[in-house]
């Protein structure tokens, strides 16, 4: 048993979010070998760049429920409820890091980022998972973070054009989300051409717009025609493991990668020393 190891997450001076535990050096060591034997200091590794302070850290993401911070989150509403996604770690409930040696530009501090044993590891196709849906772009022309802009772009044209009274779509839960999209699933089925070329007049999603209307009125719900398209497979995600990931020679690129597995994160000006006495204590 260890001395200082706090088995309660921390919310109280050091102003840490409920899933994150700021660590000692002997607690930090501890873990490693308790839960973490698949790690060595030479794989490939995964980081992550965050404003926490040059401390070391047990994170549960499990959690914390992630959220975009500038843009709406559907996209990541929909790739956590696919069932094309099942049994992929869920977005909104993972810590998401970058593979090798790549620095993201989001956060001051630059910590390595180690998955216990037996996480599910999802990797992205590119660097950043928003230039990763490759099959979408290929096929209806958009980038993923477009979702956004459309169903918004939907719902002020309801709003301008048919009933005023309406609420943007729901993005924090799946089956509200689907209720509010309904109005502008009929909105589409019963648009006339006129009104149809207004909407995305002034638009880079021409060609998704097509598709949309096309299935929507061919019976289709928003959901079931995006889905089709965020298919991980079709998209060249991965999953795999942390053993697997970390040999894989194909992934050397700075891939975006995320677990909803507990993770230790070593800040980067900590690594030399805790390799230097991880053989010497315990």
């Amino acid at each position: 048993m260890i001395n200082n190891y706090k088995y309660f997450l921390l919310e109280n001076s050091d102003n840490l979010r409920q899933d994150t535990t700021l660590l000692s050096e002997d607690d930090l060591i501890y873990l490693l070998k308790k839960n973490c034997k698949n790690f060595n200091f030479n794989d490939t590794p995964i980081w992550r760049n965050t404003d926490l302070l040059q401390n070391n850290y047990l994170i549960n993401p499990k959690l914390h429920t992630r959220k975009s911070v500038m843009i709406s989150n559907y996209y990541t509403l929909l790739i956590d409820n696919s069932p094309y996604w099942e049994g992929w770690p869920k977005r909104s409930k993972s810590i998401i890091g970058l593979l090798n040696n790549y620095t993201s530009v989001y956060g001051s501090e630059k910590f390595r980022l180690i998955p216990f044993d037996g996480a599910k590891i999802a990797v992205a196709s590119k660097p950043d998972l928003w230039g990763s849906f490759t099959y979408l772009m290929d096929n209806l022309e958009i980038k993923i973070r477009y979702i956004n802009i459309i169903i918004r772009g939907l719902y002020n044209f309801y709003k301008e054009n048919i009933n005023d009274n309406i609420e943007l779509p729901n993005d924090d839960d799946f089956n509200n989300f689907k209720e509010d999209m309904k109005p502008l699933e009929d909105m589409i089925r019963n648009i006339d051409n006129i009104k149809k070329t207004k909407l995305y007049m002034n638009s880079d999603c021409k060609t998704f717009y097509d598709k949309l209307f096309e299935e929507i009125k061919n019976g289709k719900t928003f959901v079931e025609f995006i889905n089709e398209y965020l298919k991980p497979n079709e998209n060249e995600f991965k999953l795999t493991n942390y053993k697997k990931l970390v040999k894989s020679k194909v992934y050397i690129t700075g891939n975006e990668v995320w677990t909803d597995s507990k993770c230790l994160l070593i800040h980067a000006a900590n690594i030399e020393n805790i390799k230097e006495k991880y053989d010497t204590r315990f």
